[in-house]
C-alpha cells in the first residue's frame, strides 16, 4: 500500500511538472506569435505610407499632365482657330 501511494505521489509531481513545462511551453510560443505580429503590423504601417506616398505623388503628376494638356489644347485651337 505505502508503494502504490508513493508512486501516486510520483505520478501526480511527473504531471504536475509535465504541466508546467507545457504552460511554459504555450507561453513562449505565444510571445513569439505577438512578437511576429507586432513586425508584421509595423512592416504594413511602412507599406500603408509608401502606398499613400506612391498615390500622391499619381494624383499630382496625373494633374500636371491633365494642366499640360489642357494647355496644349488651348494653343492648338488658338492658332489653328486664327
Amino acid at each position: 500500500a505505502q508503494d502504490k501511494k508513493k508512486a501516486l505521489e510520483e505520478t501526480k509531481a511527473y504531471t504536475t511538472q509535465s504541466l508546467a513545462s507545457v504552460a511554459y511551453q504555450i507561453n513562449a510560443l505565444a510571445n513569439n506569435v505577438l512578437q511576429l505580429l507586432d513586425i508584421q503590423a509595423s512592416q504594413l504601417r511602412r507599406m500603408e505610407s509608401s502606398i499613400n506616398h506612391i498615390s500622391q505623388v499619381q494624383t499630382t503628376a496625373a494633374g500636371l499632365v491633365s494642366g499640360q494638356l489642357d494647355t496644349c489644347r488651348y494653343f492648338l485651337c488658338f492658332f489653328s482657330c486664327t
